[in-house]
């Protein structure tokens, strides 16, 4: 699989996913993305890839998903369907039917991003009203996952057409829940160990990870004047002195100045 010869050192082949390009080179990193991370979840067991899609949705406590794991995952990648209303033809990055022991099943709608904008401002509006059927809708969840999450926030508050299914997920989040169940050696994921492993080293390649405390931190010269006697924290400049500000009064009007 690319993801063991990537995270051995084997592959630079993720590079294209941060914008590295030969000449004249046509990445689909999204699609490419979606099948090198979450492709191998359609190669297991339906039970195994309803494992982590149940797990996903629990960790985010849903109120109307049932609490116990699915049983059952299908998987669908790039389903194409034309509305009959609209003549268009819509196609999510994902389709997950989830089936649970008392027969109850949800469908996930998935989107993915990398580093792009949603394909117009209506994409997920239209994804929701026109690849579902309204019948379809009332037992579906619809998941919008990308480095961050802001494009589904304004999707929402410009027109909510989802009453609460739009669950937005930063890979940030899905790292963090693999790595939780890396560290708890959780049981139920045992089968699955070996992918989340080797889904933890590529987000870390690309640049998904925890922060990790600081490589190398100098303190600032020691200053010999009181006006420079706090110490402060200043971003990408490191540490240093904040001289003090002189007395004010209440008539004089004061700005902040992140230059200073």
């Amino acid at each position: 699989m690319m993801l063991q010869a990537i995270n051995q050192g084997k592959s630079s082949f993720y590079k294209r996913y941060l914008g590295y390009r030969e000449k004249k080179e046509r990445v689909s990193e999204e699609d490419e993305l979606t099948s090198l991370i979450l492709g191998p979840l359609e190669l297991m067991s339906s039970q195994l890839s309803a494992i982590f899609w149940g797990t996903l949705l629990s960790e985010f406590k849903i109120p109307y998903v049932p609490t116990n794991l699915p049983e059952k995952a299908e998987i669908a990648f790039w389903k194409s369907r034309k509305n009959i209303l609209t003549g268009r033809t819509i196609e999510p990055d994902i389709v997950v039917d989830l089936k649970w022991p008392s027969e109850e099943n949800f469908l996930l709608l998935i989107e993915m991003k990398w580093r792009s904008p949603l394909s117009g401002e209506d994409q997920l509006h239209r994804q929701w009203t026109e690849y579902l059927s309204e019948e379809e809708r009332k037992k579906a969840i619809h998941l919008f996952i990308a480095p961050e999450t802001s494009e589904a926030l304004k999707a929402s508050g410009a027109r909510d057409v989802w009453s609460g299914r739009l669950l937005a997920i930063s890979w940030f989040d899905i790292l963090s829940i693999l790595q939780d169940k890396i560290r708890k050696n959780d049981r139920n994921f045992e089968p699955l160990m070996p992918w989340m492993n080797q889904v933890v080293a590529l987000l870390d390649k690309l640049g998904i990870r925890p922060f990790r405390g600081f490589k190398d931190f100098k303190m600032p010269l020691n200053s010999t004047t009181k006006e420079l006697k706090h110490l402060f924290w200043n971003g990408f400049r490191g540490l240093t002195y904040l001289a003090e500000p002189a007395l004010i009064t209440a008539n004089d009007q004061i700005f902040f100045n992140n230059k200073v």
